[in-house]
């Protein structure tokens, strides 16, 4: 009801019988005997004629003094969607770990001053020092420094996923940061993994780009919708070190696209579904899908063999970028923990990956694939039926595949479990449902 603001109405708020929900929530005028329930200020244009966006960034030093057009919506402090922090993670692997870029350090004003001399300085002063790495390792490791200082080159995700997929399948290393061995792979799985990698010293450095809200990131670092953390550009982003270890499995490239080409437009629906979101994957593909369930599937296998939680283990996919399969390609999926102390170097995650205790638990991941309590409707589960958020999983719930928020690079999506095990109708689907895996 209208009143004339200068009376000062008493304003009360209650609750209908001690709950505390919205819906439950009163305010009363006293002076006039009006009341309506909180509930209404979360309506889509609640605040359309009551009060205008002022544009207002109170974690900036600057606010524009222009109007902002955007319709104000009520939203509860605590509501999960108030905030979404947008990053990213890069391993420090060799030749680009602290080992290597400190030595560099020091020397960095003669190598910049005279590029001409720049090899002979390292290799007679530097590399003696450095005995397990190679002349071009660090000739590489100066190049990526010389560029960090410049500033001339932004790395981008797919530099990042080429640096470390390159680093991970070439070498081993015994470094400060990363420590890594080859392992034999499981012998019945050797039709198409091509390499195992035990990681029992791995370093993650997790930086923050950004924030959104209401909506989560798009995966796009473009986008307009990621609230800057500064008025001004500056040359670093908050970020925090995780120590960890992990284990990392390279897959066959050409059995993956065998496999594809068998398997044809099977994964089209779920594409489409994808551009028509307002999400955005580079890497999609029949080959990201499988990679992206074999390590949901097995981050589930491995909470229940290594004594980690699920939700202290996260995966790494290693997929080749839609537009790059001639000169990058990659299959690899990293599973790993990663902690800010030391608590994340254990030993029990790097051990599972002996050939006979991976091989064993490949087999009763597969085996207990088969089966999930939502069946018939989950393994059912296509295209626009398809589960998950705009249909973009197939055979994958929580019954099954997913895991919790924190393990996953993309939001619980892209996920079927067909693509290992097959359908019903439809087994020749599955790729470890070939000949070579049979029993």
């Amino acid at each position: 009801r209208s009143s004339d603001l200068s009376n000062k109405p008493k304003l009360l708020l209650f609750n209908i019988e001690g709950r505390s929900g919205i819906d439950s929530l009163f305010i009363k005028c006293d002076s006039c005997g009006a009341i309506r329930g909180m509930q209404g200020a979360f309506a889509e244009n609640a605040l359309v004629n009551i009060k205008k966006c002022q544009a207002n960034t109170p974690w900036l030093n600057k606010n524009p003094s222009s109007v902002c057009s955007e319709t104000l919506k009520t939203r509860l402090r605590t509501s999960t969607n108030v905030y979404f922090p947008v990053t990213m993670s890069a391993l420090s692997i060799p030749p680009w770990s602290k080992k290597v870029f400190k030595k560099l350090e020091g020397y960095y004003d003669a190598l910049n001053l005279n590029p001409e001399i720049a090899r002979q300085i390292i290799k007679e002063l530097i590399q003696p020092d450095l005995p397990e790495f190679s002349l071009e390792d660090i000739m590489l490791a100066f190049e990526k420094l010389k560029a960090s200082r410049q500033g001339d080159k932004k790395k981008n995700q797919h530099d990042i996923y080429h640096d470390e997929y390159m680093a991970l399948t070439k070498k081993q290393a015994d470094d400060d940061e990363y420590s890594a061995q080859f392992v034999p792979v499981p012998s019945r799985y050797r039709y198409v993994i091509t390499k195992v990698v035990a990681i029992d010293k791995l370093t993650e450095v997790v930086a923050m780009l950004g924030f959104t809200r209401v909506k989560s990131w798009s995966g796009k670092l473009e986008d307009v919708k990621i609230a800057p953390l500064s008025s001004k550009k500056t040359k670093w982003l908050p970020a925090v070190q995780m120590n960890g270890e992990g284990i990392f499995i390279e897959f066959d490239l050409d059995q993956l696209r065998h496999w594809s080409n068998s398997i044809g437009d099977y994964y089209v629906p779920m594409m489409q579904n994808l551009e028509q979101s307002f999400l955005s994957n580079e890497r999609f593909s029949s080959e990201y899908i499988l990679l992206h369930t074999f390590a949901h599937l097995l981050i589930r296998q491995l909470s229940l063999e290594c004594g980690y939680a699920a939700a202290s283990l996260k995966e790494k996919i290693y997929s080749t970028f839609v537009g790059d399969e001639g000169n990058s390609p990659m299959a690899g999926v990293l599973v790993y923990t990663a902690a800010p102390d030391s608590d994340g170097s254990l030993g029990g995650l790097v051990e599972q990956s002996d050939p006979e205790k991976l091989g064993a638990m490949i087999d009763r991941m597969l085996e207990t694939a088969r089966w999930c309590s939502s069946d018939p409707l989950c393994i059912s589960s296509y295209g626009n039926q398809g589960q998950g958020f705009e249909s973009l999983n197939n055979a994958a719930c929580y019954a099954c595949t997913l895991l919790p928020e924190t393990s996953c690079e993309f939001r619980n999506l892209l996920l079927d479990r067909g693509a290992l095990i097959g359908r019903p109708d439809y087994i020749e689907l599955g790729l470890f449902n070939v000949k070579e895996f049979e029993v």
